[in-house]
């Protein structure tokens, strides 16, 4: 542990409801999202503005994957004359990833809507007052996690400075089949093109603890990135469970396969939000792409964004040999921008909170009563919730990931079958 700052891990209540039925089990199911607190312990700093950041993962990784990335900021200012402080950094797993999806365990459904991950971040803000002081509040966001800070400006730009995203999916991919920049591809396509890139390389489950880690450090996607950083997300990850059944060990990611293959469905329910919207956002942008990546759809964002909305201000900068996992695979030129881009911002006048921020004062113990009240006695045994879920889950495999029409009918059944 530092000495520059202190770490500790929290929880709290994720937003209610979800966007979908189908996000969890049981409509009276609430989620959990944990999260670490880094909180600097330099002295000497009040006439410093104050900036505080929250950065937020892509699919697979989770929390501690920005572990190097706070040390690293925290050491930069205590051995440079920076001209700002930075007080708090939050990073956290979203509730189906990570430590979330531990303490979530039978509550998750077969839908996972990207803009629940947005308002989740602003949960996490109303949880530790980081919007108060008129602090500069900075998100950070990496691949569908910078969609989701994309959103939650877009919910609550007054609480924001400003936001940061790393080569963020928030546009339609273009296949061969279908270049239209602007439509999707259709769901069958997609459904192949993504089941069979995705599913078949990754991995939740291992029968050793040493064919775990072989699979995380040079099987996975993850191989590519600064071993510093693979092995924090890997010891973040890790996690051994008792098999009563047939009396052995089972050796897991807490993120499992299919609740990233959950997540990647959801990609076009979730970026259509931006087709149009870029106009509401008056908050400052910046864009840190991979040189490498084609994630991003650069031409569209270059042709039709930039001249089109009226932003206050759109930047981007580049990694020319970054992929889609630049802030990992090069992580000091990926800070150095960070810090440049923070030091451009504290230039800036600062903002007081306006009326739309204030009615994030509400507390975690008040929310948290009312959720309770919401559950009322609406209980699954762990069993019925595991077999709920195997049955939705084995529907959407067979349907086509892209294709969610049967959810409706699906849901229904099971609030007959379970009286839900």
């Amino acid at each position: 542990m530092s000495n520059l700052y202190n770490k500790s891990q929290h929880s709290t209540t994720a937003a209610y409801p979800r966007y979908n039925p189908a996000s969890t089990i049981s409509p009276y199911d609430v989620l959990e999202v944990v999260y670490n607190k880094y909180v600097s312990t330099a002295t000497g700093v009040a006439s410093k503005p104050t900036v505080n950041l929250i950065f937020v993962h892509g699919n697979g990784m989770n929390k501690s994957i920005w572990n190097y990335h706070a040390n690293y900021l925290f050491n930069y200012q205590k051995d440079h004359e920076s001209p700002f402080h930075i007080s708090t950094i939050v990073t956290f797993d979203s509730v189906n990833h990570g430590d979330s999806a531990v303490i979530n365990k039978g509550k998750l459904g077969i839908t996972f809507d990207w803009k629940d991950n947005g308002k989740d971040i602003l949960e996490i803000i109303r949880a530790e007052r980081l919007h108060l002081n008129n602090d500069k509040l900075i998100l950070v966001g990496h691949s569908f996690g910078a969609f989701s800070a994309l959103y939650a400006n877009l919910l609550n730009p007054g609480i924001f400075d400003s936001v940061v995203v790393i080569d963020p999916i928030v546009y339609p991919i273009t296949t061969k089949n279908n270049n239209r920049s602007n439509s999707n591809p259709g769901k069958k396509e997609i459904s192949i093109l993504g089941y069979n890139l995705f599913s078949r390389k990754l991995k939740s489950e291992f029968d050793s603890a040493e064919e775990m880690k072989k699979y995380f450090f040079k099987d996975s996607s993850w191989k590519s990135m600064k071993q510093e950083i693979v092995q924090d997300m890997y010891a973040d990850e890790y996690l051994e469970t008792y098999d009563v059944a047939t009396d052995t060990i089972k050796y897991k990611l807490k993120t499992s396969l299919e609740q990233q293959m959950i997540t990647y469905s959801n990609y076009y329910s979730s970026i259509e939000t931006f087709g149009s919207n870029y106009h509401i956002f008056r908050n400052p942008i910046h864009f840190i792409l991979g040189g490498r990546s084609n994630s991003f759809n650069r031409s569209r964002f270059l042709q039709e964004i930039i001249p089109k909305y009226p932003v206050p201000e759109i930047t981007w900068s580049e990694i020319y040999n970054g992929s889609h996992l630049l802030h990992a695979e090069y992580p000091k030129e990926f800070l150095e921008l960070i810090l440049n881009f923070i030091v451009d911002r504290v230039d800036k006048s600062g903002k007081k909170e306006d009326e739309e921020g204030k009615k994030y004062r509400k507390s975690k113990e008040e929310l948290k009563n009312n959720y309770i009240k919401m559950l009322d006695g609406r209980t699954l045994t762990e069993n019925q919730r595991d077999e709920i879920f195997k049955d939705w889950y084995k529907q959407l495999k067979n349907g086509g990931f892209w294709d969610c029409d049967f959810i409706p009918s699906t849901i229904e059944a099971s609030k007959l079958k379970w009286k839900l």
